[in-house]
């Protein structure tokens, strides 16, 4: 049997989703690969386990000081294995932000991680 996908709700301002078109086109240009946009978020929180505590705090405070969160609602698939808490969403938008300036070894290993 595949791998169990649910549909997650971001809530999004137009920056977010600037940031996350970004991350998108960010990882498609990395691996080479068509990938769905539950594959971005999926690679995305993969990512962001690279990060200290510490520098997570700090990027969501900046996340939330950029407005990236906001009242456009979008939805993506992705594994059933991201919890699809409300409380989650400022975490997983940091998570794609960070995808936009990784290198791309790493969101490679991201990726890699993922659809493993």
């Amino acid at each position: 049997m595949g791998k169990v996908s649910r549909t997650f709700k971001l809530r999004l301002s137009p920056a977010g989703m600037d940031v996350l078109i970004a991350a998108h086109c960010r990882l498609i240009q990395a691996t080479r690969q068509i990938l769905p946009w539950g594959t971005t978020l999926h690679a995305a929180v993969t990512h962001l386990d690279s990060f200290a505590p510490a520098e997570i705090v700090v990027g969501l405070d900046r996340i939330k000081a950029a407005g990236l969160c906001g009242a456009e609602v979008h939805f993506l698939g992705a594994p059933s294995t991201l919890n699809d808490v409300p409380a989650l969403l400022q975490i997983y938008v940091l998570a794609l932000d960070l995808l936009v300036s990784a290198e791309a070894p790493s969101l490679r290993r991201a990726y890699h991680m993922v659809v493993a």
